[in-house]
């Protein structure tokens, strides 16, 4: 597991070609870049699918929101897919006011977001 600044904790976890990046934390302008380099780093890495486990995260500002939007099109570009899963009702709330829950793929587990 990494830390990124300000109260986030990253940790990836890969199997059956499909990739889980599960955040601890929250999600804010100062810690956004080191969850994009760390979704980076596992996209470049050849991970096609993509799953945010978001079930520990509390908070989620703007520049969180982009940084997701971000890694979403990262993804896509690679021929690959992004989910995200298991968001708290705080969280939910933002990406419901901004409607953005017609852009992500949203799932309400992790294994649901895997298909299973």
């Amino acid at each position: 597991m990494s830390a990124a600044p300000d109260n986030l904790r990253i940790r990836v976890e890969t199997s059956d070609g499909v990739s889980v990046l599960s955040l601890e934390g929250e999600i804010a302008f100062s810690n956004a870049p080191a969850l994009l380099e760390q979704a980076a780093r596992v996209a470049g890495a050849g991970a096609r699918h993509l799953i945010v486990d978001l079930s520990q995260v509390s908070y989620l500002d703007s520049s969180g929101v982009g940084t997701l939007v971000q890694i979403k099109r990262m993804v896509e570009q690679a021929g690959g897919g992004l989910a995200l899963a298991a968001l708290q009702p705080r969280v939910l709330g933002v990406f419901q006011i901004t409607n953005l829950t017609q852009f992500f793929r949203i799932a309400p587990t992790v294994d649901e977001a895997r298909g299973g």
